[in-house]
C-alpha cells in the first residue's frame, strides 16, 4: 500500500509504503492505523481503486474523509467495460436518438460507484 502526498509545488511524493500479506479488511485496518500512529495525522483525502475491503475499511475508520476513485483506475474500468463502443463498426452518431439514450443509460449505470456495496 502506497501513501503519497502532494507538495505545495504540485509534486507527488511517497510518504509511506507498506507491504501487505493479503487484502483483507483486518490487514487494511492495521495498515491504516499504523500510518496514523507513525505520522501522527489522519489523511485529508483518500484516493483508491475502490477495492471492496479497502473501501469498507475507509468507511469504518475515516467516515468523514472524502474517498475518491483514482483517475487511472476509472479510465481502465471504462476501457474494460465500454470497449464495445470502440469496437463497434457503426459510428455512435449513426445510432438513433433512442439507441444513443440507451447507450448513455448503460454508461451511467456502469460508472455509478457505490463504495458501500
Amino acid at each position: 500500500m502506497i501513501f503519497s502526498a502532494v507538495t505545495c509545488e504540485g509534486k507527488n511524493v511517497i510518504v509511506h509504503l507498506t507491504l501487505l500479506p493479503d487484502e483483507t479488511k483486518a490487514t487494511m485496518i492495521k495498515a491504516l492505523n499504523d500510518f496514523v500512529q507513525l505520522h501522527a495525522r489522519i489523511p485529508l483525502m483518500i484516493i483508491s481503486d475502490f477495492d471492496k475491503a479497502f473501501s469498507a475499511t475507509v468507511d469504518e475508520l475515516f467516515p468523514e474523509i472524502p474517498h475518491l476513485i483514482c483517475h487511472w483506475h476509472l479510465t481502465q474500468n471504462v476501457a474494460k467495460n465500454l470497449g464495445w463502443l470502440n469496437n463497434s463498426s457503426i459510428k455512435f452518431m449513426n445510432y438513433s436518438a433512442e439507441e444513443r439514450r440507451a447507450i448513455y443509460r448503460k454508461i451511467i449505470n456502469l460508472l455509478t460507484i457505490d463504495s458501500k456495496t
